[in-house]
Parts: structure tokens; sequence; C-alpha cells
């Protein structure tokens, strides 16, 4: 199940010495920009947020407790009785360098007419929800701190392995995806993300792995060819390099230790 577009308000006013809170709005996920100097509120916490600022947040309230009156637009996203994975605590992204900011500002600033622009601004929030369940899973997801411009091509190389992370992907395969030499992808991305591209696609395999090989009804070449290896020898030489056992040992350590009295 995904998020479903719920609304769209292009200038919402904050009367001075004001707030509003958005709890009411439940299972809803708010995509806000700050247009002037606001307060975010949430948990008992407040944030000073400047104008310019992107929010992403559930439930938050949003206050101006300066005296002139105070903007900031928004889009709320629906996750329904079953909420997807997505985010849970509020985010402010304040570095226009990070990919999270570059993609949020792409869902505020998509101009809605037709049901197709709702649904590319759906596909876009799904890729914001996989990019920061994926930083709070692994904190390897998305940068951290960034200084300069990032060539939008690998952006577009993170969400691919993100998205396809259970096809046989390699490095040649995703430098022709975006039309540049292997070695520039390598080395770029490892510059942006701290770790290069098959290093990546390798972390979200094995992260998804030790949860798969836990499982005892999962057979061992099922997992394998869920995350996109040919072979069950190559998933396992894989797995004990990065976990110092194979997949095999891996499930017995785990079956005995659940049975132990």
């Amino acid at each position: 199940m995904k998020y479903r577009f719920y609304s769209y308000v292009p200038q919402q006013m904050l009367a001075a010495n004001s707030k509003i809170n958005f709890s009411y709005m439940e299972n809803k996920v708010l995509v806000i920009e700050a247009l002037s100097e606001l307060t975010l509120i949430q948990s008992g916490q407040s944030y000073e947020i400047r104008p310019g600022a992107l929010i992403l947040a559930e439930g938050p309230e949003i206050a101006n407790p300066g005296p002139e009156v105070g903007y900031f637009r928004f889009m709320a996203f629906d996750g329904g009785e079953k909420r997807p994975e997505g985010p849970r605590s509020a985010r402010v992204i304040l570095d226009r360098g990070k990919p999270e900011f570059i993609l949020i500002r792409q869902i505020v600033n998509y101009p809605i007419y037709r049901k197709r622009d709702i649904e590319e601004v759906e596909k876009l929030f799904d890729e914001v929800c996989l990019a920061v369940t994926e930083t709070e899973r692994t904190g390897n997801g998305m940068p951290s701190n960034l200084h300069g411009p990032i060539d939008p091509r690998l952006l577009i190389v993170n969400r691919y392995i993100r998205k396809n992370y259970h096809q046989p992907l390699c490095l040649q395969y995703l430098s022709d995806l975006i039309g540049c030499h292997p070695v520039y992808l390598s080395n770029m991305y490892a510059k942006v993300f701290k770790m290069g591209p098959m290093q990546h696609l390798q972390r979200i395999r094995m992260q998804i792995a030790k949860r798969l090989v836990a499982d005892p009804h999962t057979p061992i070449k099922e997992i394998a060819r869920s995350l996109g290896y040919v072979t069950s020898s190559q998933f396992g030489a894989v797995y004990k390099k990065y976990y110092g056992t194979t997949p095999h040992k891996n499930r017995i350590n785990e079956m005995s230790e659940g049975t132990a009295i």
C-alpha cells in the first residue's frame, strides 16, 4: 500500500503570535515549505524554521511567534488505516544540497492540474518515504552533510538501486543507465554517499537477507533469487564475507538461540 495525495494548500496564512495544529489530520504526512520564519512544535520540542526550509512531518504544530503574519505552503499525503512505511517523526531539511531536499522541493513545486500530475507527485513522495526509511534503517540511505552541487544523475542511480536491488545489477549497467563512465560513477557516488554504488547495493541486500535468513520457512535458494543473485553459492559467498558465516549456519544458530531454555 502506498500514500495517496490528499490535499495541497499553496499558501497558508498564520496570524502573528498564533499557531495551527495538524494532529487532526490522522494518518496524514505533510510536506511543508516555510515561506517566513516559523516554529515547528512536535513531541514537546520546538524548532526554529527559517524561510525556505522544508519539513516532513506527521501531525505537527506550526507556530508564528513573530509580530507579522507568517506564511507556509504544504501538501498532505494519506497513508490510510494501514499506514505504510515512511516518516514517523518530524524531519527538517535545510541543506539545499541534500537529495532529500531536492526530492521534496520537486513535490512542493509540482504543478497539479490533472490526474496524471497527482500520480507523479505520489511517485515522488514514495521515493522520499523509501529514502527516509532506508536512512533510518541503515543510516546510509542518503548523505548527511554535503557541500556544493550534486550531479542529479547520482540521485537517479541511488533511487534505482533502492528500487531494483532484487535485479542482477552491475556497475556497467548502472553507468550506462545515466550515460557516464563506470569509474566516474563509482568515484562520485562514493564521494556523495560515502560508499560505492555496488557497496550500497550489497548493503541493502544483506540487510534484507539477514531478516529473511532468520525465517526457517524461506529456502535459501529462494532468498538468493529474490535478492538478485544468480546462484545460491554466489549469495552464500557474499553473505559469509559480510557476516562471517554462511546463511545456513546463521539460520541454525538463530533457531538454536530461539529454542534455548
